[in-house]
């Protein structure tokens, strides 16, 4: 049987389902111990924000949400980095909030979340993607590397601590001087 995967942006009747998500992902985390997430964000009223603005996209399979995202249009906290450099200066979003149902893990689910928010981002006009996470956070780190992303460096967020930071430049870039092609 053919399963139909999509990604596109969460309704408040999603939002039961994915809290439950990023509360396992939390206990997982913690297991690890890794620092990410166990402070009091994500909270519902961030992803309930992230809702409202149109910027939190959900995976579904044949309309079951399993994992999703944040795409944010900046990060203050990117700015200056702690240490190394971006790949470029150019205009980029920000991948926050990143999940997958823990039932679901090593599916290959994360991986086509990655694909299908470069699209979004590509038809947006934008062929950058910045992503962070803790440097405890191994199943995010081998994802990111295995999706083509690069580590650039640390930053420290206000609210999440000192993050290894990534960077992706997808697509064509022109007129830029930066053209890699993905």
């Amino acid at each position: 049987m053919n399963k139909s995967m999509k990604l596109t942006h969460i309704s408040s009747m999603d939002l039961s389902s994915l809290m439950r998500m990023i509360d396992a992902a939390k206990k997982i985390m913690k297991h690890h111990q890794s620092g990410q997430w166990q402070g009091t964000e994500p909270s519902v009223q961030t992803i309930i924000n992230d809702v409202n603005k149109k910027q939190y996209y959900g995976l579904y399979i044949d309309e079951e949400l399993v994992g999703g995202c944040a795409l944010l249009e900046y990060e203050d906290d990117y700015h200056p980095l702690v240490s190394g450099a971006w790949l470029n200066n150019s205009p980029y979003k920000v991948i926050h909030r990143f999940v997958i149902d823990a039932s679901k893990h090593r599916q290959g689910l994360g991986y086509f979340l990655l694909q299908e928010v470069e699209k979004i981002v590509q038809k947006e006009g934008i062929y950058n993607i910045r992503v962070d996470t803790h440097e405890r956070n191994q199943p995010m780190h081998q994802l990111l590397i295995k999706a083509g992303y690069i580590p650039c460096g640390e930053a420290l967020l206000k609210q999440a601590g000192l993050r290894v930071v990534y960077h992706k430049v997808i697509g064509e870039q022109h007129g830029q001087g930066n053209i890699i092609k993905k």
